[in-house]
């Protein structure tokens, strides 16, 4: 069995690597909404909390909603 000090370190990283996967994702998305002259973009699926803080420092309004269980996000600049 791991210790608790490794199974840390193993979420730590685990959710630094979603984090990153999912700004990259989102200046995809922000980019592709550039490019077409709209102010917004949204995403359809949970963020980590992190990503959600990250993006609203950087002056983006974050919205979330949806329907029954399913989240979506509305991203503006």
């Amino acid at each position: 069995m791991i210790s608790a000090a490794e199974a840390r370190k193993k979420t730590v990283e685990k959710n630094r690597d979603l984090i990153d996967r999912q700004m990259t994702m989102i200046e995809v998305k922000i980019n592709e909404a550039v490019s077409k002259g709209q102010s917004s973009c949204c995403i359809d699926h949970p963020l980590h909390k992190e990503v959600i803080r990250q993006l609203t420092d950087m002056g983006y309004l974050v919205i979330s909603g949806g329907r029954y269980n399913d989240i979506e996000y509305s991203i503006k600049w």
